[in-house]
């Protein structure tokens, strides 16, 4: 399901020392069986890797342990979507490989202001985080800001603590940014849920979070030119030849296949302003829906690869970039998709680059105008 979307924490040195060391692949998860419908194999492609069991990770990271269930029932999680015929051991290995669900508190303490800004994200390893942190340092210092980072499985404890400390901090209206390329994914589906905007959750049941502050949604980053020129930036660190090479634009993708059909049109208009921005040959774009059922992502990893090996064959060179958010996601699993074919991969995330902290001010900014 997905994949897009956030106490008082300051930046440590080991930032810049993990950053450094050889990449590592990130904790993922599997829930390949929680699909939302039935789609084409060209249009659904989703899968995992088949996963050992991990262990619970709230402690380590200081977030709410997922081994625990949040607290729900076996009956409770098989009501969910593609749950009916998971078994125990199963459900204890998908939650237990679950990032926790945490909030992080990154403004100063003394920061007061009537508005105040949480950032919804997915969440992962501890340079995932990070990044995350990172790139809103510019915001934090103008408006109390709070990142809930996890996919709010039957849970929003780590949403009410954010909304609990930016009322703290003197806010009036809270902004809630999404740190999802668009509103198409199975996240935003609970989130709306969780702050009253839609009557059906995603994962029940889960509680609405209770505020006095007027809560408004800043608008998603979509195909706004700042992502496109994001990927632009991207694609030309590896370029060298642009009439001669062909950007390929991968994406996470989310699960439900309608989803997927829309994600993949704002997809396209970004193709189209990279493609005219940056003077290559030509820009195609592909989600992985990495969290979809096997055949569904090997279809998907398929339909890659053969853009890559046209390209090739065409006597081209194939860039291709990931539209992820962070650096330490499926970068890994990617590498291994197209294991033996000529491509060049730019692998960081979005959130690395200005443009990200830019599109998030500007988010606020035009919110607080609703």
């Amino acid at each position: 399901v997905l994949a897009f979307a956030i106490v008082l924490k300051s930046f440590s040195p080991s930032f810049a020392e993990e950053q450094a060391k050889p990449e590592t692949p990130a904790m993922t998860h599997d829930m390949s069986n929680m699909q939302q419908g039935q789609g084409t194999a060209q249009g659904v492609a989703q899968g995992t890797e088949t996963k050992k069991e991990a262990p619970a990770m709230g402690h380590e990271m200081g977030g709410m342990d997922h081994s625990k269930h949040m607290g729900h029932s076996w009956e409770d999680m098989k009501k969910w979507p593609g749950m009916e015929n998971k078994t125990k051991e199963q459900l204890d290995a998908m939650m237990m490989g679950m990032p926790p669900d945490k909030e992080v508190y990154i403004s100063n303490k003394d920061l007061k202001k009537g508005v105040g800004v949480i950032v919804i994200a997915h969440g992962g390893s501890k340079v995932w985080n990070q990044e995350v942190e990172k790139s809103l340092s510019n915001i934090s210092k103008t408006f109390p800001t709070t990142i809930a980072f996890g996919m709010a499985m039957g849970n929003s404890k780590h949403i009410q603590e954010g909304i609990n400390h930016l009322e703290e901090a003197g806010a009036k209206t809270i902004i809630v940014v999404m740190a999802f390329f668009n509103e198409n994914n199975e996240v935003s589906d609970q989130v709306r849920y969780i702050f009253g905007k839609s009557d059906k959750a995603m994962w029940p049941p889960v509680d609405r979070v209770k505020s006095n502050a007027k809560i408004v949604f800043a608008s998603y980053i979509d195909d706004n030119p700042l992502l496109a020129e994001i990927l632009t930036d991207e694609a030309k660190k590896k370029s060298i030849d642009p009439k001669n090479e062909t950007v390929i634009i991968v994406g996470h993708g989310p699960v439900n296949p309608e989803y997927n059909k829309k994600a993949l049109k704002v997809m396209e208009s970004l193709a189209k302003e990279v493609k005219a921005s940056g003077g290559f040959r030509d820009v195609k774009a592909w989600n992985l829906q990495d969290d979809a059922p096997k055949e569904v992502r090997s279809a998907n990893v398929k339909i890659i690869r053969g853009m890559i090996e046209e390209v090739s064959k065409n006597g081209g060179t194939a860039l291709v970039v990931g539209m992820l958010i962070s650096s330490r996601g499926i970068q890994h699993k990617i590498k291994e998709d197209f294991k033996g074919l000529d491509y060049k991969f730019y692998e960081e995330g979005v959130v690395t680059h200005e443009n990200f902290g830019r599109w998030v001010g500007e988010a606020v900014t035009r919110a607080i105008s609703k």
